[in-house]
């Protein structure tokens, strides 16, 4: 060594490193195989001070022995209870003895000259008590000495078992969520890249696109589906793609070929990012799930409610519909709004019937109407007296109208109210049966007697007075208009009756008025 105060080759070399540094500073040298810090060559030295001065991950195996060395960033890779410090200095095959098989091929291949390199090697190394399963990438290169022979194997090294255990864990996630993709009970595929190739796909995703997995795997989705191009979606991926916002949208129409013909179909859509373990976009997720049965369903039952609408409204009847228990107006024709309810439209639709007309309370129909709800039955009925107010106050009816129920999964949720006003109809009758029944009352008090015809069975409808003037006190079963037209005289008959009656047959009016002779017979029929 030098005198006090002065610095030695060896210190220069030696001088910082750290943990390692201090300890190859403090190491009785000579009781190892290299000897004496001060007998090394420059160039071992010279490797030591790199390694020391290194914060990259550094190993030495130096000379025929190779002689371990190594600087603070490779001190992690060696654990706890393990081999640190004892492996400085000490003979490399006396301590890697679970790796010696693998290293020392590789160790030989650099002192022959050739450097090595491995990415992701499993060495296992015994560490923290216990030998541990280690992945290395890692180079080994030639270390030349003053002769210019390859003296030691300089090792750069790290340790990517972290790493791998990382994307092993990753790979495991991936494949956990491809199994459920494939599994899943809805449409879903995967997307890679800003060209959207098919990197995944289930089942029911083929089944929508009418595909085979062959026709589609790792395939630009529009090169694979291209009649989906041209109808929005390439704007769609690529904005997902580029900002990571999911898009979500209902009974989207798309047109597809299926069975060698394009269809239209409706489906519910997301298309949402997927991100790698840092963050970063890598493709798109795609869940669909059809719904064109329910659409067409819809459509129809809307088609069948416009018709059901519009029969009501260009019905010449009244016609209303009533939803509830509490009946209310959920929609109404003109004829039941301007004959009947004389209100107008804003005044009914969605209001109770009993609350538009209260005076319904004092009749019999809201019973009718709550029987139909507990019962399931309708109700018809003709000719019904009812009351009805509105502006222009009070007016009477008579009703032909019949109640039929809506169902619903078996209940009933609503009543169909159709109504005829037979008013008119009604006070005719009343007015003719009044008429009869003053015809009858005159003819009972001056012994008329009064016949009509029934031109289909050519049969009698007459008075008692009639028999009793042909001179019977009986009336027969039947009286044939061949039976009475004996009666007549046959010189009145051929001039007078049977003129008059072919007329009244093909004109309906008989106007003629005679004094005609009765033959007067002892029995009729």
């Amino acid at each position: 060594m030098n005198n006090a105060g002065s610095v030695s080759r060896e210190q220069i070399f030696l001088a910082g490193g750290g943990e390692m540094g201090e300890r190859m500073r403090a190491k009785n040298w000579g009781e190892t195989p290299l000897g004496p810090v001060e007998t090394w060559p420059p160039s071992l030295l010279t490797t030591l001070s790199i390694i020391l001065n290194s914060r990259f991950p550094m190993f030495l195996f130096w000379g025929p022995e190779c002689i371990c060395f190594y600087n603070d960033a490779y001190r992690p890779s060696l654990g706890k209870n393990g081999k640190h410090p004892d492996i400085l200095g000490a003979r490399a095959e006396d301590y890697w003895q679970e790796i010696w098989a693998d290293i020392k091929p590789l160790i030989n291949k650099v002192f022959e000259g050739s450097a090595t390199w491995s990415e992701d090697q499993l060495l296992p190394i015994y560490r923290n008590g216990k030998l541990e399963d280690v992945y290395w990438t890692f180079s080994y290169s030639p270390v030349k000495n003053e002769d210019g022979k390859v003296a030691g194997v300089f090792v750069t090294c790290t340790e990517t078992t972290e790493k791998l255990a990382a994307l092993r864990q990753l790979e495991t996630s991936n494949n956990k969520f491809r199994d459920s993709i494939m599994q899943a009970p809805v449409a879903m595929c995967i997307f890679r890249g800003p060209k959207h190739i098919v990197e995944t796909v289930n089942t029911k995703m083929l089944e929508i696109w009418d595909r085979t997995p062959g026709q589609v795997m790792n395939k630009v989705i529009f090169d694979a589906v291209p009649e989906g191009a041209g109808q929005g979606f390439e704007q769609i991926l690529a904005e997902v793609y580029r900002t990571g916002k999911t898009f979500s949208a209902s009974e989207v129409p798309v047109h597809l070929k299926r069975n060698s013909k394009i269809q239209l179909i409706y489906v519910n859509l997301i298309f949402e990012a997927f991100r790698e373990h840092n963050s970063e976009i890598s493709g798109i997720t795609v869940v669909a799930t059809e719904v064109t049965d329910q659409v067409q369903a819809r459509v129809t039952l809307q088609d069948s409610e416009n018709q059901f609408r519009n029969l009501i409204s260009q019905s010449p009847i009244g016609m209303a519909v009533l939803k509830g228990p509490d009946l209310v107006v959920e929609i109404t024709n003109e004829t039941m709004l301007t004959k009947i309810w004389r209100r107008q439209q804003l005044e009914v639709t969605g209001r109770k019937l009993l609350d538009i007309f209260p005076e319904l309370a004092q009749q019999k129909f809201p019973g009718l109407l709550k029987n139909i709800f507990e019962t399931g039955a309708g109700f018809k009925e003709n000719e019904t007296l009812a009351f009805i107010d509105s502006h222009d106050g009070r007016k009477r009816f008579y009703l032909d109208y019949e109640c039929t129920p809506f169902f619903e999964s078996g209940k009933v949720t609503g009543i169909m109210l159709t109504i005829s006003d037979v008013t008119e109809k009604v006070e005719a009758k009343q007015k003719i049966r009044a008429v009869a029944e003053r015809l009858h009352l005159a003819t009972e008090g001056t012994q008329l007697a009064t016949w009509d015809l029934d031109l289909i069975n050519f049969e009698l409808i007459y008075s008692p007075r009639l028999i009793e003037i042909f001179g019977h006190q009986h009336k027969p079963e039947k009286l044939t208009h061949g039976q009475w037209w004996n009666y007549l005289h046959p010189d009145d008959r051929t001039t007078i009756v049977d003129k008059a009656f072919d007329k009244a047959l093909k004109t309906g009016v008989c106007d003629y008025n005679a004094e005609l002779f009765i033959q007067i017979k002892q029995c009729i029929g």
